[in-house]
């Protein structure tokens, strides 16, 4: 069909293939483990973002869909407007802008209720990639956040290259996250931390 292209020759497959076990295909990191193993590093994956014009239910059937708990903000430019997370979007925010503003629940839009990008503290790249992911977790843990952004810097000014999340680190860590609640996540982080150090 494409001569450019030509097809790759098919194999039988043998009868004693199998699946890999789940557990030993998943990364199990440490704390000593290198911080930009637990990285979403948005190089490599594209970045789960919305308008800052859209509504809040659409925002929270984007994050369901992609199976993220956080949303970069987008401003008519394209430019970072802002984050908004899960909480954000079923706490309290909307309601104080529902009575604030005498709107319906359904008007409410993304953003009214995101963190404005000048009120973002970030990590860089650069002393991430020197790091343990035991720093990232006391880094989070203090803020009381349960996300962080790594900026880099290139010619065309900085970026963002990665996410950290407190529920992802948890995972790779290889706590099982019943809840993303941020003080149960921190909570069964510690306890990891507690047992590391003795």
């Amino acid at each position: 069909m494409h001569s450019h292209y030509p097809p790759l020759k098919p194999v039988t497959l043998n009868a004693t293939t199998r699946l890999p076990d789940s557990q030993s295909a998943q990364k199990k990191l440490t704390l000593d483990s290198a911080a930009v193993e637990s990285m979403t590093d948005l190089t490599l994956v594209s970045a789960a973002s919305i308008e800052a014009t859209r509504t809040i239910d659409e925002a929270n059937n984007l994050m369901l869909t992609r199976g993220v708990r956080m949303l970069f903000v987008l401003a008519a430019n394209r430019d970072l407007a802002g984050l908004v997370t899960a909480n954000d979007v079923m706490g309290e925010k909307p309601m104080r802008i529902v009575q604030a503003n005498n709107v319906l629940h359904k008007e409410v839009l993304v953003g009214d209720i995101m963190t404005a990008a000048k009120d973002l503290e970030v990590l860089e790249y650069a002393d991430v990639k020197g790091a343990c992911l035991g720093n990232i977790v006391t880094t989070l843990h203090n803020a009381g956040r349960q996300h962080a952004l790594v900026v880099a810097r290139s010619g065309d000014g900085p970026y963002i290259r990665g996410i950290f999340s407190a529920v992802q680190i948890a995972r790779d860590l290889g706590i099982v996250v019943q809840t993303p609640a941020i003080f149960k996540t921190f909570a069964e982080i510690e306890a990891v931390m507690q047992r590391h150090a003795r």
